[in-house]
């Protein structure tokens, strides 16, 4: 089963409970689904082949899920495509899975909501299917593809850690000028 968004989402829950494989983009994050409408332990969230349930992303795209919803998507592993180029409002971001700290920049609460608007224009910009088939279908010269995902379950399901500090100094120096009075 394939689908990107609330299809992949559907593709995934689908799959799953039909001992199906699925192969989706950017899906919306499902761990509730499969935990509030399928009454799934997080145990057996766990233990749920991770191989037959692949979800493939921009970085950013499910890296902003990942920042706002926990638990994302536990359960299948994730596949990014890395070294594409970034829509403009995700140039002003850090690195997902790449600089640390990210996770815990983009989710710090504040009294103004310049980062919520730029990871919102971000993930918008990131998220369109004409982005993935883009991005999927490039080729190279010698005719093979140019951009192959990464995939670690561990893109599924981020935790914030203390080893996950590192360049956000630029990005908080900008906010930080930027910031409306």
């Amino acid at each position: 089963m394939t689908g990107h968004s609330l299809g992949g989402l559907l593709a995934i829950v689908t799959a799953y409970r039909m001992g199906l494989k699925a192969l989706t983009f950017a899906p919306t994050p499902f761990h509730n689904v499969l935990k509030q409408e399928l009454h799934l332990t997080d145990a057996q969230i766990s233990s749920m082949d991770s191989e037959d349930l692949v979800a493939t992303c921009d970085p950013f795209d499910c890296g902003i899920n990942s920042v706002y919803v926990n638990e994302a998507r536990r359960g299948a592993k994730t596949c990014l495509y890395v070294d594409t180029d970034e829509p403009f409002p995700c140039k002003f971001l850090p690195a997902p899975y790449e600089t640390e700290g990210w996770r815990t920049l983009l989710h710090t609460p504040g009294p103004w909501l310049l980062p919520a608007a730029f990871n919102l224009l971000c993930k918008l910009s990131a998220h369109h299917w004409e982005r993935y088939e883009e991005i999927v279908l490039a080729r190279e010269g010698d005719d093979g593809p140019r951009n192959l995902p990464v995939c670690n379950t561990d893109y599924s399901v981020l935790d914030i850690t203390d080893n996950m500090l590192q360049k956000t100094d630029f990005i908080r120096a900008w906010f930080a000028k930027y910031r409306p009075a």
